[in-house]
């Protein structure tokens, strides 16, 4: 063992500074580079593992959720609508609704009825009033859920039946509310 440490002494002695100095800056450079490929490889890893644990957790909280499959479109929503004009000489309604505690609507009605009858616009300006008391009793008779947003389709419906049922020289084929509100007092 003596032997061994007198054949380092004799080897570190004979070597050159300039030995010694290339000897550490390899080193150092190889301890800088590991360091690197050290976090570089962390960084993988933990990119990696985010990614599989995302993927887990969606299917196991997607496992009971519905099809996400598009449902049937309607033909109604398939079709361009024919253009309408609109009779917008209907002033704005306002009443209240016939619940417990009754709640304020404000509505305002325009009539869409095809281009190529002008007779249909000559009636309708003709029964103007008529047609105002209509769309007036019939909010007045319905309650605030009755008008509810989801509900407009229906509420366009029977108003269009209505407004058809006094009209003798045509019929209208579309409403719109440009303004529909319904609140409490």
């Amino acid at each position: 063992m003596a032997d061994d440490d007198l054949d380092m002494g004799n080897a570190l002695e004979g070597a050159s500074p300039e030995d010694l100095g290339e000897g550490k800056k390899k080193r150092f450079i190889s301890d800088k580079i590991a360091r690197v490929l050290v976090y570089v490889a962390s960084g993988i890893i933990a990119v990696l593992l985010t990614i599989t644990i995302s993927v887990i957790t969606f299917r196991v909280l997607d496992k009971g959720s519905i099809n996400r499959s598009f449902a049937e479109v309607s033909t109604e929503y398939e079709t361009i609508p024919e253009p309408y004009l609109y009779f917008t000489l209907i002033p704005q309604i306002r009443g209240v609704t016939r619940d417990q505690s009754p709640h304020s609507i404000i509505v305002k009605v325009e009539i869409g009825y095809k281009e190529g009858e002008p007779q249909v616009q000559t009636e309708l300006v003709a029964r103007t009033a008529q047609l105002t008391d209509i769309i007036r009793n019939y909010f007045s008779q319905k309650t605030a859920a009755e008008l509810a947003p989801e509900r407009e389709h229906i509420i366009k419906t029977e108003l269009k039946d209505l407004i058809n049922r006094v009209l003798s020289q045509g019929k209208v084929h579309d409403i719109i509310f440009p303004e529909l509100q319904v609140y409490e007092f």
